[in-house]
């Protein structure tokens, strides 16, 4: 009796849900079908191309991986005993696609007869599922040459879903209800920490430490990721809003120890990051504290503990930005913070600014302060916090003038005027002119214009800018 069959008998005999966890070659695929109510079939190109570079980096990973799960299949078994797809319709039908069309390229006999078997039954009469089906075999087909009968034989034997099997209709629906609504879904973070925990090839003590601090970062984690996915994408001029589920691939990199797969490109990042960790290790090396490797948001990501690393050093650039902002007496940090806000004072002066005008915390305003925040990271990345000729309040000066004008010039601010003024080829967006600069004076020569004290005839200028426009004065960029 197969596992598939054990499941179902748990069913039949205690009319109880079965549970069980399936290799890709023991699903009954051609016991399987896509019902009528399922939603269409959602996954691109970039979905596929994902699924296939994870199944082939652990494949061939130097360290040996015994199983990767690919998520969860609910069935509910009907009268005739078809098992329609409740869940996971999305990972069966692409699994089936890459199984057929690599199967076939590699002349391997068995599998495809028992696949084709579910596919012949998938009746997409959506245009919108036609359109993406019909994409994503192309992508898989142009893909195929990529998987070699080893990685086949890891997505038949290797790969696993975990399957679900239930006989009442309205409980299958609670039980993906709780699944998918009321239960807490993976946020995209999380989904990185396992990819890159299964980089790590054996994890020390060091590795327990990396993951007990992103584990304290809490719900800061999303947030500062946030940060850290604009800052990789938009000064490149790439579109980019929300940090979801789907735009992972941007924190995916490279393995420092896989040289099968060593290219030129990104040799640089990766043998800077080989040498800072032998300079770390050698115990006749004396040193205060350890060489850190010198991040940059446009660098290659080295994946498994250093990635880790990588967002540990992200979050401590974050939290001394965020120093500058004003601190209750209570705070443990006040004394730190107000040397710093000291030291510089138009720093500490836009900062005091920017959250405190009158309309600081209307939806348009934060988005405006999320800006600000981003491209000082982006500089604080590029040019380091060592502050020299205090050029430091020359730079957030020019970062205030060009995220503020857009405040003042409209009198609504949605998520699309933010990300256009960072895309803009304009010459005084300073997002874009930094990704360019070699220095910090390259920065401080961008010229920004001035803005009006008075509302321009036939325009219209929102509440609560009073602040906004006296510090503009203060900068003399007010006329």
């Amino acid at each position: 009796m197969s596992i598939f069959d054990q499941i179902v008998q748990t069913v039949k005999a205690k009319n109880e849900v079965g549970l069980g966890v399936l290799a890709t070659k023991d699903l009954p695929f051609e016991q399987l079908r896509i019902p009528e109510y399922q939603r269409p079939y959602k996954w691109k190109a970039r979905n596929v191309n994902q699924l296939i570079n994870d199944i082939i980096h652990f494949a061939t990973a130097e360290k040996k991986v015994e199983q990767y799960r690919l998520g969860t299949l609910v069935l509910h078994e009907d009268n005739n005993g078809v098992f329609n797809i409740v869940d996971g319709q999305q990972r069966v039908t692409t699994l089936s696609l890459i199984i057929c069309i690599a199967g076939k390229n590699l002349g391997i006999n068995g599998y495809e007869e028992k696949v084709m078997g579910f596919l012949k039954k998938v009746e997409y009469t959506n245009k919108y599922s036609i359109d993406n089906l019909a994409r994503n075999i192309k992508t898989i087909d142009e893909r195929k040459g990529s998987i070699s009968k080893n990685i086949f034989d890891f997505i038949m034997t290797k790969c696993q879903l975990s399957v679900v099997v239930i006989k009442d209709l309205s409980e299958a629906f609670q039980f993906f209800d709780s699944q998918n609504a009321r239960g807490k879904a993976l946020e995209p973070e999380d989904l990185l920490k396992a990819f890159h925990l299964r980089a790590i090839p054996e994890r020390t003590d060091a590795d327990l430490k990396r993951i007990q601090d992103w584990e304290q970062l809490g719900k800061r984690r999303h947030n500062l990721f946030k940060y850290l996915y604009r800052a990789k994408m938009w000064p490149g001029g790439r579109w980019a809003d929300e940090f979801t589920q789907n735009d992972i691939d941007v924190f995916k990199g490279v393995d420092c120890g896989d040289e099968k797969s060593w290219y030129p490109f990104y040799l640089l990042e990766l043998r800077a990051r080989i040498y800072v960790d032998m300079l770390n290790a050698d115990p006749t090396i004396k040193q205060d504290k350890k060489v850190e490797y010198p991040y940059n948001f446009d660098d290659q990501i080295i994946n498994g503990r250093h990635f880790f690393d990588m967002i540990a050093h992200y979050n401590r650039l974050f939290e001394w930005m965020m120093l500058f902002k004003r601190h209750d007496e209570k705070d443990s940090n006040f004394k730190t913070s107000e040397d710093l806000r000291e030291k510089y004072s138009d720093v500490k002066a836009t900062f005091d600014t920017i959250y405190g005008y009158a309309g600081a915390n209307r939806t348009g305003d934060k988005r405006v302060r999320g800006l600000l925040k981003l491209t000082l990271l982006y500089y604080l990345d590029r040019f380091g916090t060592e502050d020299r000729e205090n050029v430091l309040d020359a730079v957030i000066n020019k970062i205030f003038i060009w995220a503020y004008t857009i405040r003042v010039e409209n009198y609504t601010v949605g998520a699309s005027t933010i990300i256009n003024a960072a895309l803009s080829g304009d010459d005084r967006n300073i997002l874009r002119k930094m990704h360019e600069a070699r220095n910090p004076y390259d920065v401080i020569n961008i010229a920004q214009d001035s803005v009006s004290k008075e509302i321009p005839n036939g325009r219209r200028r929102v509440g609560g800018l009073e602040g906004i426009i006296n510090r503009f004065g203060e900068l003399n960029k007010a006329k």
